[in-house]
């Protein structure tokens, strides 16, 4: 019996591995979303701000934060224009 569920607990834990994989290559950019999940709060912070910001310019919020993470992104690797 305990042979079983040690089984069942491994196949558990490689599904749910299997599936956050999955979801991580559909979001488009698995490297943002591997970082959002291990530190959600960061990539949070500004989102009240963003949602403002684009209503004002009546833009779409995620395609701001997009921006604003790509241009942040460059700026680290010291590709900024």
């Amino acid at each position: 019996m305990l042979r079983f569920l040690l089984k069942l607990i491994i196949c558990l834990a490689l599904a749910i591995a299997a599936g956050l994989i999955l979801l991580a290559a559909r979001s488009g950019d698995v490297i943002y979303t591997a970082y959002e999940w291990i530190s959600p709060a960061r990539f949070h912070q500004f989102d009240n701000l963003i949602r403002t910001v684009a209503a004002t310019h009546e833009l779409d919020p995620m395609l701001m934060k997009a921006v604003v993470w790509i241009r942040e992104k460059s700026e680290a690797l010291g590709n900024a224009a």
